[in-house]
């Protein structure tokens, strides 16, 4: 009797486990989704998207608060925080 009540709340669980992991699996997606359309780069501006993103190459090289001011730029402009979420993390 103690091993059925014990593989019907191993079976129980990995349907809990299952079910959270399908439900953690869909809000991923839909944060990717929400992250996407937040952060899509304005088109025709690829000219002051390349200013900014090596202003903030030049900032990331700057021993005296060049990340205070990077973090400022993000921050207070749009622009700065999508050129930045589109960085290649190896830049």
């Amino acid at each position: 009797m103690a091993k059925k009540v014990a593989d019907d709340t191993i079976a129980q669980l990995e349907n809990t486990r299952r079910s959270l992991l399908g439900l953690s699996e869909s809000y991923m997606r839909g944060v990717d989704e929400r992250l996407a359309e937040v952060f899509k780069l304005p088109e025709g501006r690829s000219a002051i998207q390349s200013d900014i993103a090596r202003w903030i190459r030049d900032e990331a090289k700057n021993g005296d608060g060049g990340y205070t001011n990077i973090r400022e730029a993000v921050t207070s402009n749009s622009e700065f925080a999508k050129v930045l979420y589109h960085w290649p993390t190896q830049l």
